[in-house]
């Protein structure tokens, strides 16, 4: 009656918790920042990443094991449906196209307050989490990708930690530890040799408050290299950095 007076965790030595992983390896479930420079590539390497999640070519090495819906909320709709193109125009795709269209779904971003972006994402969570009689024979939560940040939380103040912190806070709660990627910029562009040195722009309770944090960044002496750098995180990941090539293809029209 004492300890649940003060509410204490309920721990077992017997029945851990293990890491719930999205990317086997490298990301995790619960929030996660994903930030980089203004043209850097951040969507054209976050929406291949998300790709594999919904299963979209499930003999890559990087595929998981636990396939999940994704939500892409984005600024740029029609950005992010040439991508996908791509990915199926260049035998990417393993998956027949309307099986893909029913894991992975395209949101137009709109400015809202912090706990109407959390609510939103609680809904989605709701509707979207495959049952165990589902994809994987697992209660898979969805994948909800919020790019960017400033286009979906509506804040006075992207500077205020307070602001912030809160922001964070309220998004955590309502999704209770369901995987969310908010994508944010860079104060400045960045190289390999500056990419320990990254931080996202606003107030530092973004990365702070989140469960892990990844930088996207180029090489400077490989134009069609991005690379994705974990940076804070919570658990003991299999590798710290992937590396993204770009391709680009042209249809006249």
């Amino acid at each position: 009656e004492v300890i649940d007076k003060y509410g204490f965790y309920n721990y077992s030595v017997h029945n851990p918790k293990f890491v719930e992983y999205v990317v086997d390896g490298f990301v995790s479930t619960g929030i996660t920042l994903i930030a980089g420079a203004t043209g850097t590539g951040k969507t054209s390497a976050i929406v291949p990443l998300v790709a594999l999640v919904a299963g979209i070519d499930t003999s890559n090495s990087l595929s998981p094991r636990i396939i999940r819906k994704v939500i892409y909320v984005t600024e740029d709709k029609q950005q992010v449906e040439r991508i996908v193109y791509g990915m199926f125009a260049s035998g990417f795709a393993s998956v027949e196209w309307d099986q893909f269209m029913s894991r992975f779904y395209i949101l137009e971003a709109k400015r809202r307050p912090a706990d109407e972006i959390a609510n939103l994402a609680a809904n989605l969570i709701d509707d979207f989490t495959c049952s165990p009689d589902g994809l994987n024979g697992y209660l898979a939560r969805p994948l909800i990708v919020f790019d960017t940040m400033s286009a979906n939380i509506d804040l006075d103040d992207e500077n205020n930690n307070s602001e912030g912190g809160k922001a964070i806070a309220t998004i955590k709660e309502l999704t209770q530890g369901s995987p969310v990627i908010l994508v944010a910029h860079t104060s400045k562009a960045s190289t390999r040799v500056e990419a320990d040195k990254l931080s996202a722009r606003g107030a530092g309770a973004f990365e702070g408050d989140v469960n892990a944090t990844a930088y996207i960044f180029k090489d400077e002496s490989l134009e069609d290299r991005r690379y994705i750098r974990l940076g804070k995180h919570r658990f003991s990941p299999d590798f710290l950095e992937m590396s993204c090539e770009a391709r680009t293809g042209y249809y006249e029209v």
